[in-house]
């Protein structure tokens, strides 16, 4: 698949013009016109994206470099890169987030004296305006797929979809990991551990408490 055929199926399904797909990638209309054409207007031939454009097109879907790599199957334009071995892979710049001590409702999550850390993560994570930020995982509620002591990215959101892995606080209290699902009269908390029973609250306990979501959990790192 090329990159101009992924960029005009997201384009399609989500009703996006190239005007505005330009606006969210940085990427020229022009050139976005020239990617889903796949033919340079000069030598008929095919179109190479280089990794910056491959890199701004994954920013205005939003999502990761590697997610959008995965799926070309055309040549790729190392820039100024130095030829690697065959099968070796590119170094890519890294971007530092924060790692935080904790996350309560209603306190600066990015206050001084929470940022116990730093950490390293892909700089197409923190594509267009996400505010990203790390967390240590405390307990085993969420294994086997989430340990104690794995460091989870959390991008800094204030809703989430039903099955999304989010950080909320309840009636103020620290942050606590769980999966989302939301229902016509209640909203649950899912542990992956079956050890523990969801928490469900009714939509007026969600207001009264409350109940909010702070962040979602977009990529969790396990250390053996």
């Amino acid at each position: 698949m090329t990159l101009g055929t992924i960029i005009k199926e997201y384009r399609e399904t989500h009703d996006l013009s190239m005007d505005d797909f330009a606006k969210v990638s940085g990427i020229s209309k022009a050139y976005i016109s020239l990617l889903e054409k796949d033919k340079h207007p000069q030598t008929g031939k095919p179109i190479t994206p280089s990794v910056k454009i491959i890199k701004m097109a994954a920013q205005g879907m939003r999502t990761d470099f590697d997610t959008i790599f995965k799926q070309l199957d055309g040549s790729v334009r190392w820039d100024d890169e130095k030829k690697l071995p065959d099968g070796a892979m590119p170094f890519y710049d890294t971007f530092r987030i924060p790692m935080l001590g904790s996350v309560a409702a209603g306190a600066p999550i990015f206050d001084e004296g929470n940022v116990i850390g730093e950490v390293y993560v892909d700089p197409a994570l923190a594509a267009g305006d996400a505010h990203l930020f790390a967390l240590k995982v405390k307990g085993d509620s969420m294994a086997p797929k989430i340990l104690d002591g794995d460091t989870l990215i959390v991008r800094e959101q204030s809703d989430a979809e039903n099955g999304d892995i989010v950080i909320v606080t309840i009636n103020g209290e620290e942050g606590t990991c769980k999966k989302l699902q939301r229902y016509p009269d209640s909203v649950a908390l899912i542990s992956y551990n079956t050890a523990y029973e969801p928490i469900i609250y009714t939509w007026d306990e969600v207001e009264q408490l409350p109940v909010r979501v702070i962040g979602k959990v977009i990529q969790s790192r396990h250390t053996f």
